[in-house]
This record gives structure tokens, C-alpha cells and sequence, in this order.
């Protein structure tokens, strides 16, 4: 693929989260999110040939630039736990900056569905969460390290924080509850993570 072409693509994606957060997944068509992309509804059909296939396109870019954004925010110079700290802002603040990605998100995995009727809800992903591949070797190394409670269940509490951060995935734009959810989040996963006599 040239890099106009995966310049276009980018665009075709970047404007379908923009039609899907506006007019949400039943007014998507090729003619609409063409029509915000300024370009030739043909061009849409060119990159993807299918709905579908536009939409397994799209949850993958999603995904990835949200890991990609964390990812970047987690310095491997700090400790494991101000990592565990950065991850939970990084992710919180992925929530507010890109409000829009996650309305679109939210509209393709409960609305829609394969091309053999099946909810994209109810598939089954082989790969592993990319999230979770950043999360989990800091926990991992902070065991290591004396860190972390050494009896710390690592796939439990990765849940936890997962889960609490999504829960933000649509909360107002308000940094002050966001950066205050994050604070209390952080408290809660410390003092389990934190090995005894630990600083």
C-alpha cells in the first residue's frame, strides 16, 4: 500500500468515528462518512469492500491508537508503581481527549454485526489485549522486584483497573472528576499492590 493510500484509508476512518459519534450506526453509509471525508462515496468502497470490513478496520485502529497513546505515556525510566500511576492517567485521559472514539466504539460492538448476523459483542478475540500487554509485565516486574505484594493476583487486579477506567469511557470532559477518579483509583490499587514495609 503507497502512503497516499494509507493516507486515504486514515481518512476514511478518521471520518467514520466522526459520522458514527454524530449520527450513530444506523445512519452509516459509504455516502455519508464520503460526504464528511470530502471525497467520491467510490473511493470508501475502494478501501474496504464491505461495511463489515470497514468495521473490523475500525475497532482495530481504535484499539490500537488507544494502546499506542497509553504506551507512550508510560516511561520505562519510573518505578513500577508511579508506571502503574501513569498508566491509569494516560488511560483516563484518553477517555476525555478522545470522547468521540469511544462513542464510536460503543456504537459498532453493540449494534453491529457480522455478515452472518452475528453481534460483534458476542465474537471471540484470540489476540491478546494490547492494554493488558502493557499493564501486566509492570505488575509482573514489580513483583520481581519486591515491589509488589508477592501474592498479588496479577489477573485480578489488571481487570480491576481496567474496568474502573472504563467505566469513565463516556464521563464529561471535567479534567477535576477525571484527575479526582484517577487519584482514588491509584489509592485503592496501591495499597494492594504494595509489598509489606514497601515505601
Amino acid at each position: 500500500m503507497s502512503f497516499i493510500q494509507e493516507q486515504r484509508r486514515e481518512q476514511i476512518l478518521k471520518s467514520c468515528i466522526e459520522e458514527l459519534a454524530a449520527s450513530g450506526f444506523r445512519n452509516l453509509t459509504f455516502k455519508n462518512i464520503a460526504e464528511r471525508a470530502g471525497i467520491n462515496p467510490s473511493l470508501v468502497s475502494y478501501h474496504f469492500k464491505s461495511k463489515t470490513t470497514l468495521l473490523f478496520a475500525l475497532l482495530e485502529y481504535i484499539f490500537s491508537h488507544k494502546v499506542q497513546y497509553v504506551a507512550n505515556a508510560v516511561s520505562e525510566d519510573e518505578s513500577t508503581m508511579k508506571r502503574i500511576r501513569q498508566y491509569i492517567d494516560a488511560s483516563l485521559r484518553y477517555q476525555r481527549k478522545f470522547r468521540p472514539w469511544n462513542i464510536a466504539l460503543i456504537e459498532i460492538i453493540f449494534n453491529a454485526r457480522t455478515e452472518d448476523n452475528k453481534a460483534f459483542y458476542l465474537m471471540e478475540d484470540d489476540e491478546p489485549d494490547g492494554l493488558y500487554m502493557i499493564l501486566i509485565p509492570i505488575i509482573e516486574e514489580g513483583i520481581d522486584k519486591g515491589d509488589f505484594n508477592r501474592d498479588t493476583d496479577i489477573k485480578t487486579v489488571s481487570r480491576i483497573i481496567n474496568g474502573a477506567i472504563d467505566e469513565m469511557i463516556l464521563a464529561p470532559g471535567s479534567s477535576t472528576e477525571s484527575d479526582k477518579y484517577g487519584a482514588v483509583l491509584f489509592s485503592m490499587v496501591e495499597g494492594y499492590l504494595k509489598a509489606e514495609g514497601g515505601e
